[in-house]
């Protein structure tokens, strides 16, 4: 088998056991009774009183009464799934700080902001952040610290840089950037000092320099970009000193 014939089979089979967990994850009966019809927006009351309750098993959002069934909570035990929503925003979460499953954000082609994430500090397992086609930033997710699992970010048209990971510092399987067309660096991850598996920069059809992994030390498996035709600046890499596996640079500019 080819290098380059390897790499696509190797990320093939990363988006696939990423789009099973996806499908499990979201075949998770949603317990809300109050689901808004499509098309209603949240309004968001003036002051959200948190408490220290716990939403029990996982959770799906998919109309804005779902959210107002959930506001106020502090954690979802299980995953939190944002899906095929007409959501512009995620006000209403602003409560929330752990996710103790996998947070899943996909298809949701209004959204616009994940600012009503901006308390949410831990995720338990795997953070998938996937076609939602409006989403410029990463803004609201700024207290998210770890992510136990991996991060997948992919076919975001409209995400331009990382801004809103500041401060994550670690990931502890794999980091996924994908297919995200208008992205044109990396900024928002400078805190980010180690991935746990594999870091697998792909398809990113603008983007033209790897600034903002100035903090990166650490790669536990391989480091794949590949197919990314705008780059021709590596120096956000300058402080790499481990790569527990491989290092592959295949058809960049």
């Amino acid at each position: 088998m080819g290098s380059m014939q390897f790499i696509r089979t190797t990320v093939g089979k990363a988006f696939c056991v990423l789009a099973v967990l996806w499908a499990v994850g979201c075949a998770q009966k949603n317990l809300s009774s109050l689901a808004a019809p499509d098309g209603e927006e949240f309004e968001q009351s003036k002051a959200t009183v948190c408490s220290s309750r716990f939403w029990r098993g996982s959770y799906t959002i998919r109309h804005a009464g779902d959210i107002r069934l959930i506001k106020g909570y502090e954690a979802v035990t299980g995953d939190l799934v944002v899906s095929g929503t007409v959501l512009k925003s995620l006000d209403g979460l602003e409560c929330l700080t752990h996710v103790n499953g996998s947070l899943w954000i996909e298809k949701n082609p209004h959204l616009a902001s994940l600012g009503g994430l901006s308390n949410l500090s831990h995720v338990g397992r795997d953070a998938v952040i996937v076609a939602n086609h409006t989403l410029q930033s990463l803004r609201g997710l700024d207290n998210a610290i770890s992510i136990v699992g991996s991060l997948w970010i992919g076919s975001n048209n409209a995400l331009v840089d990382l801004h809103g990971l500041e401060k994550l510092s670690s990931i502890g399987k794999w980091l996924i950037v994908a297919e995200n067309d208008a992205l044109s660096e990396l900024r928002g991850l400078e805190q980010l000092a180690s991935v746990g598996g594999w870091l697998v920069v792909a398809e990113n059809r603008t983007l033209a320099a790897l600034r903002g992994l100035e903090g990166l030390t650490a790669v536990a498996q391989s480091l794949i970009l590949t197919e990314n035709a705008g780059i021709l600046d590596y120096t956000g890499l300058n402080n790499l000193t481990s790569i527990g596996d491989e290092f592959w640079i295949v058809e960049n500019s």
